[in-house]
């Protein structure tokens, strides 16, 4: 466990470093978010090819849509926060998704830096700039069962907790 900028980060496997931190999003930014995703339009998810074209296919089954950059003053605290962690200026970070999972949709097994090969491991996909890392943020709490993210080769499995995020590098 380690403190950085305000924040607990809970170490959950180290190389590649996992972090947990649970209070990652105040209660007056998840009512905000929450607010907007009542009154926001989803678009059905998709994923890349390797061309970089986008293809709606059945291993990534969610809806999703994308915060204005810096759009409001919550999104950009979010946004600073989210850099700072990594030592980064927010304006190097990607603008908020929000994905929503109902019952039985999923993203299957991926990897967020390019494809995956399965004698080379990861290659870099044509997006750039690329993303050095995620933070997942959760809106809701699932019971144990239910909707957790799963990194099956590292053994690991976050349950999704109201305000909690979970940090992975690419």
């Amino acid at each position: 466990t380690l403190r950085q900028h305000g924040r607990t980060l809970r170490m959950l496997h180290a190389d590649p470093n996992v972090f947990l931190i649970e209070y990652f999003l105040t209660a007056a930014e998840i009512q905000h978010f929450s607010r907007i995703c009542g009154q926001a339009s989803f678009n059905r998810s998709y994923t890349d090819d390797d061309d970089g074209n986008r293809v709606v296919s059945e291993e990534r089954t969610s809806t999703f849509f994308w915060l204005p950059k810096a759009g409001d003053t919550q999104s950009r605290a979010v946004e600073a926060r989210a850099a700072e962690l990594l030592g980064l200026v927010s304006h190097n970070t990607e603008p908020l998704q929000i994905v929503s999972y109902t019952e039985g949709q999923h993203f299957d097994v991926h990897h967020d830096a390019g494809t995956l090969d399965e004698e080379t491991g990861a290659v870099a996909g044509p997006c750039v700039p690329r993303r050095v890392a995620t933070i997942f943020v959760y809106l809701n709490s699932l019971p144990e069962s239910e909707g957790h993210t799963e990194f099956p080769e590292l053994g690991i499995s976050v349950r999704p907790k109201r305000g909690a995020a979970v940090l992975f590098p690419n």
